[in-house]
């Protein structure tokens, strides 16, 4: 059985969150192509009808298409705040970057 209540890391939260759009973007697709259909072979009076019954409960997939969206959405939103209270590691902003960038690439023509 899976641990629940474990914190984790910003990189694995990051890695979980694309399997959960992944997961959720598959059972969306499977829900689609669930729908009964109804298929006609052959013309007018002497057409052939053939059902195609679904293969999953589409009030069950529904609702765990919900669950995962919602986790979707706490995950997103949790690592948006910790990505707020985290300062990078290893850079300094420095605005002067960008004004000798313009700097250089200026003309002196007038």
């Amino acid at each position: 059985m899976a641990e629940t209540g474990k914190a984790i890391s910003l990189n694995l939260a990051l890695g979980r969150i694309k399997t959960l759009l992944q997961r959720h973007n598959e059972l969306c697709h499977l829900r689609d192509n669930n729908a009964k259909r109804t298929t006609r072979f052959g013309i007018g009076k002497d057409a052939e009808k053939e059902e195609v019954i679904p293969t999953f409960n589409a009030r069950d997939l529904d609702h765990k298409i919900t669950i995962l969206a919602k986790e979707i959405r706490l995950l997103d939103e949790a690592i948006k705040e910790t990505n707020q209270k985290t300062d990078v590691i290893g850079y300094l902003w420095n605005d002067e970057v960008l004004a000798e960038i313009l700097d250089d690439c200026r003309t002196d023509e007038k």
